[in-house]
């Protein structure tokens, strides 16, 4: 039995860090009253209508052009603070975006890089995009 539970725990465990590592789910800290939020892997797109929220969510995006992209936030805050971090293989900042910042372009590589969106103690929706 101990070792059948083992078994399946390892299982579930490699497939989360596999899906996580390539790109398709996200991982969240957060707490707050109401969120709502869809962090999607193929249309380079996330966004999220929260209230009283404070956290972090993880994703890793995968870059497949050695090209310019363009990343726009998008975000209506009452109250609150709101920042989006890309970050390197290295775990460099390489572009951060708040309220007061929202646009960005960046050349990077071919391959993983970091994206992190940090709230804090916040009201209201975001909307982040890159091309």
């Amino acid at each position: 039995m101990f070792v059948k539970t083992l078994t399946i725990l390892a299982v579930v465990g490699v497939t989360v860090y596999l899906l996580y590592t390539n790109g398709y789910i996200t991982i969240q800290n957060k707490k707050a009253l109401m969120f709502v939020g869809k962090h999607g892997f193929m249309d380079k797109r996330c966004s999220a209508k929260f209230s009283s929220c404070t956290g972090r969510i993880k994703k890793i995006i995968i870059f497949k052009e050695n090209r310019p992209y363009r990343f726009n936030l998008n975000c209506t805050l009452e109250k609150g603070e709101i920042k989006v971090t890309v970050r390197n293989t290295q775990k460099q900042d390489i572009l951060v975006l708040t309220p007061e910042k929202p646009d960005g372009v960046i050349n990077p590589d071919i391959g993983k890089y970091y994206l992190e969106i940090e709230i804090y103690k916040a009201y209201g929706s975001y909307e982040l995009t890159w091309k």
